[in-house]
């Protein structure tokens, strides 16, 4: 039998990225109050019908549990968009 060739290989730094279906979102990261969010959003789908399918179900998540800050439209968007008709590794989507 013949041995296959070894090689060392020194890997550099690489990064996953992650596919979302959504967007980013920077409702979550632009906003400093989470309380204020409610309001913000109701405005803005007043002349614009497709933010509430962007910003997901708000009310998914306590005012006192929100993060804001850069990066938190991604943690957001897990808490917002849960739906039993699309279940992910993590979640039955309840």
């Amino acid at each position: 039998m013949v041995t296959p060739p070894f090689a060392e290989i020194d890997w550099q730094e690489s990064h996953r990225i992650i596919r979302s279906i959504y967007p980013p979102i920077f409702l979550f990261e632009d906003i400093s109050d989470p309380a204020d969010w409610d309001l913000i959003a109701s405005a803005e789908a007043k002349t614009n019908p497709r933010v509430r399918d962007e910003i997901g179900d708000l009310t998914l998540v306590p005012v006192d549990r929100r993060v804001s800050g850069s990066g938190a439209s991604i943690v957001m968007g897990a808490f917002t968009h849960c739906s039993t008709d699309r279940k992910s590794r993590f979640s039955d989507g309840t």
